[in-house]
């Protein structure tokens, strides 16, 4: 039983893990911000499974990039999330009814469960990557979040090539 329990973690971290090559490997082939941001939409409602998104990038000109990325002040997050934001990794589970409407904007009605996780290049923060499921138990607590880490570090790498961006104040 206990072998049959770790071959399914095994098979279902190595199908995460595919996921996450493939998501990388199309980020990184992106040649315009538009294509990045395609890229990215495609994997996270196809390959897994989010009901909405949300990115929020920090940036001194608020803009509006697309339909689910945005530019806002850290200021601005501060005030909305300031806790996801100062967080050493993921926020995973559920969130309050402001974080919610901050993050996924006109989808937000839709999340029952989230993963959030603060983009860093080094000790700065760059963005906020948000994850929505209609299912509450699809994103909890005691998930793993070693696969959503890396896809973390390559936005971080990948963003200010892209959106040139400015200082965060």
């Amino acid at each position: 039983e206990q072998l049959d329990t770790l071959v399914e973690f095994a098979t279902r971290n190595h199908e995460i893990f595919e996921k996450t090559v493939r998501l990388i490997l199309a980020l990184l082939d992106a040649e315009d911000v538009n294509s990045l941001f395609q890229s990215l939409e495609e994997s996270l409602a196809k390959d897994f499974g989010c009901t909405a998104y949300g990115l929020i990038v920090f940036d001194a000109q608020p803009r509006q990039i697309n339909h689910f990325a945005t530019c806002v002040t850290l200021t601005t997050a501060h005030e909305y999330v300031a806790d996801i934001v100062n967080a050493d990794g993921p926020t995973l589970g559920v969130l309050n009814d402001l974080q919610q409407d901050f993050l996924f904007r006109h989808a937000s009605a839709t999340v029952r469960s989230a993963l959030v996780l603060p983009v860093r290049s080094g000790n700065t923060i760059v963005a906020v990557l948000a994850l929505g499921s209609g299912d509450a138990d699809y994103f909890n607590p005691d998930m793993g979040t070693t696969f959503v880490n890396f896809i973390a570090d390559a936005l971080a790498r990948l963003l200010p090539r892209y959106l040139f961006l400015t200082d965060t104040g």
